[in-house]
């Protein structure tokens, strides 16, 4: 009891002195947060610039080893007897090599490719792991313009490979094919959020709705790029921006969004898309 009474007169006595201090040191408390905040600020920044240097040298060691991964390959081909299959196999590959050059004419190494078996398909989407994000690009343009009929089914089992999906995804809406509707509708209960997307959008490439709330749950994305591709899209389905601007802070941007969700709540069920 006489250690509780003690502390009890010691926090009545700090007690006038403590609102005393709170009251006196107001204007400096609030300097010291602006220069707090300034600090943190400057160390975000920072961070952001740690992180995207580790990015890239992440990338570059992906790239390597993608690299070595190919020549090792190379290499075990060349010690191997010659046979039909492997002179098959090092066409297949000297036309990928090709697709790898930013001037590759793409459209005469997609007509190529079919005339080398089922082989070809499979090669041109494995090599869709590489890194190197131009060389993705053109793999996926190749596989475009390559056999419907023989690319989708590959394709809509590939989107569960999480090192090909997102280009799968891609092709999938590029090419058009309502086949490739339902599994990719599957997808969209995905956690991933920048799968989700690419989903979306090859969804309405397909003319099905169901791309659409996806679009609409991405304009409150902390990613700016990725929400002006969907209020690019969402403008171009319903000729509305409700003044949505991508560029804008996220909170700026609440009662825009707000009138998207009312929208597709009010309009959904009987949205058709433009001819």
């Amino acid at each position: 009891m006489k250690a509780i009474s003690l502390l009890l007169s010691a926090l009545i006595c700090c007690l006038p002195l403590g609102c005393f201090a709170s009251k006196g040191s107001y204007e400096s408390q609030q300097k010291r947060i602006a220069e707090l905040e300034k600090q943190n600020q400057a160390l975000m920044t920072d961070l952001k610039q740690l992180n995207k240097a580790l990015d890239d040298r992440i990338r570059a060691l992906e790239t390597m080893k993608f690299e070595v991964g190919l020549l090792r390959q190379e290499v075990m081909r060349k010690g191997e007897p010659k046979t039909e299959t492997a002179t098959t196999a090092e066409q297949i590959n000297a036309l990928i090599k090709q697709i790898a050059d930013a001037n590759a004419d793409i459209n005469g190494i997609a007509e190529k490719l079919p005339a080398l078996g089922k082989g070809a398909i499979v090669a041109v989407i494995e090599t869709l792991k590489s890194p190197d994000v131009g060389y993705r690009s053109r793999l996926e343009k190749v596989l475009s313009l390559m056999p419907t009929n023989e690319v989708v089914p590959v394709l809509n089992s590939t989107l569960k490979d999480k090192t090909l999906r997102v280009s799968s995804a891609r092709v999938l809406g590029s090419i058009k094919d309502k086949s490739a509707v339902p599994a990719l509708a599957e997808c969209l209960t995905d956690n991933d959020d920048d799968f989700c997307f690419e989903v979306a959008q090859a969804l309405i490439k397909l003319k099905d709705k169901r791309g659409i709330p996806v679009l609409i749950d991405t304009l409150k994305n902390d990613d700016q790029p990725k929400r002006a591709m969907a209020i690019n899209t969402l403008s171009e389905l319903t000729g509305q921006t409700f003044d949505y601007k991508h560029y804008a802070p996220l909170q700026e941007q609440e009662e825009s969004v707000k009138k998207w969700e009312e929208w597709w709540m009010k309009n959904g069920d009987a949205f058709v898309f433009p001819q």
